[in-house]
């Protein structure tokens, strides 16, 4: 259960260049890790998650086991700021041969990890901190740079990770003071850019869908027959007037209710299979992000199949299926679903790194730039967050949809704090005024969650 074997799923974490440290890295051969920490590092449900971890340790798994990048078991959970799965490793460090001051090739212990989990930001997770510290983890270690934990968190602007430094060690007066570098120069006062790079975007955008558009008629692509159903070879998708398939994915989320809330799906295609000439209404609906249940209704005529289909739509949407749609109250939302897929390397070509001009941009920002230019990066974080790929592939995530997220989520932030102020006079609180902002906060995140499953 220790043994380290090659993982293809995962790249090393380090480039050549960034590590300081005499231990040999064999870049070449690739990543290796165990089976735990392969486990940590993936997305996988609570209770099979908790099951694994203890069948891995009923085999003698330990936690001393590092990967090729020299992190334990222990560090992904925070790299990817998962208080549970961290709490259900640390359930079971007893005689595991756990090491609290444990540094990975880039000399970072768990506590920098939880200061600075990505390159460029962090997720300010005070309750991991406070944890990792009652746990007996070295708080002050330092890396290469001769700068702990607490050295970084000064450069963070919110200073939430500062002040809870301050509070668990009684304070870090021993630190080196350090500010992070900001701009001064106002949004508006900045020069006017020569190329506008939104309008070539979108050029951009423009030229790739049509090169999209062309090549799937070329290629007669038709919307896949859905494989959760299992029907077997000869059914295909019915098209309306050549362009528009019969075929809709829904999505309801109402949190009011918590884990018991809706957060559903609902799928419809409109199937005929040629050798026995039959019509197939097939439906199916769940919880987002597992199969659910299906069904599927035959028909001998085409007419009454459209008109079955459409009825189940109107009674989902209370939209009908001819007209534009618009969201009501308490029905389905459409989720807008790419199913032809593409190699984003035929459109974005790589950097050459190695053989560009030598930057003259000081090298933060160089890896800043780079690090924000590769579409693994976003794959990635996508990944990490749980977001939904079937529903939302990277390649369909468009930026007006982000931007009303980001609007939503911001409104959010602003609606708990009134929800805060509000409870902060307990039982002589404004409970009419309370009870209207929890049901904005339902509202806000019901859009939210249906925007970004």
């Amino acid at each position: 259960m220790n043994h380290v074997f090659p993982c293809k799923t995962y790249k090393p974490a380090f480039r050549e260049t960034e590590l300081d440290c005499e231990i040999e890295y064999d870049f070449k051969e690739g990543y290796k890790c165990s089976a735990l920490i392969h486990l940590m590092r993936s997305q996988v449900d609570d209770q099979i998650l908790k099951e694994n971890v203890r069948f891995l340790f009923q085999y003698n798994a330990t936690l001393d086991v590092t990967d090729s990048d020299g992190r334990d078991a222990i560090m992904y959970p925070i790299i990817l700021n998962n208080l549970d799965k961290l709490r259900t490793l640390l359930a079971h460090k007893e005689g595991r041969g756990i090491k609290y001051n444990r540094q990975d090739l880039a000399t970072k212990s768990h506590v920098h990890y939880v200061v600075n989990p990505l390159r460029f930001g962090s997720f300010e997770n005070v309750k991991m901190l406070e944890l990792l510290h009652k746990e007996g983890f070295d708080m002050e270690l330092k890396d290469s740079e001769n700068r702990s934990a607490a050295s970084y968190s000064m450069e963070q602007e919110t200073q939430v990770m500062f002040k809870a430094f301050a509070r668990l060690l009684g304070g870090v007066t021993n630190e080196k003071m350090y500010q992070r570098a900001i701009s001064m120069v106002r949004t508006e006062d900045w020069p006017t850019l020569k190329v506008d790079f939104e309008a070539d975007c979108d050029k951009f955008l423009k030229k790739c869908q049509e090169r999209d558009d062309r090549e799937r008629k070329e290629n007669k692509f038709k919307v896949p027959v859905d494989a959760t159903g299992k029907l077997g070879p000869g059914y295909e998708v019915v098209y309306q007037n050549d362009d528009k398939p019969f075929d809709i994915y829904m999505l309801k989320v109402d949190l009011k209710n918590g884990v018991y809330g809706d957060y559903v799906f609902y799928k419809m295609q409109l199937l005929y299979e040629a050798n026995r000439d039959l019509y197939v209404v097939f439906t199916r609906w769940g919880r987002i992000g597992e199969d659910g249940m299906n069904q599927r209704t035959p028909f001998n005529n085409l007419d009454e199949a459209i008109q079955d289909f459409k009825k189940i739509y109107k009674s989902k949407t209370s939209n009908e299926w001819d007209a534009e749609f618009e969201k009501k109250p308490k029905k389905y939302n459409i989720a807008h679903v790419k199913y032809h897929s593409f190699n984003y390397k035929d459109y974005l070509a790589p950097f050459d790194l190695l053989n560009c001009p030598r930057s003259k941009l000081d090298k933060p920002t160089q890896e800043l730039i780079e690090e924000i230019a590769q579409i693994t990066v976003y794959q990635r974080a996508m990944s990490n967050f749980g977001i939904d790929s079937r529903i939302l592939p990277f390649h369909s995530v468009k930026k007006e949809v982000l931007i009303e997220a980001k609007h939503l989520l911001m409104e959010l932030s602003e609606n708990i704090k009134e929800d805060a102020e509000i409870s902060k006079d307990g039982m002589k609180a404004d409970f009419e005024a309370l009870i209207a902002v929890r049901e904005k906060n339902n509202i806000l995140s019901n859009k939210y969650y249906e925007l970004i499953p």
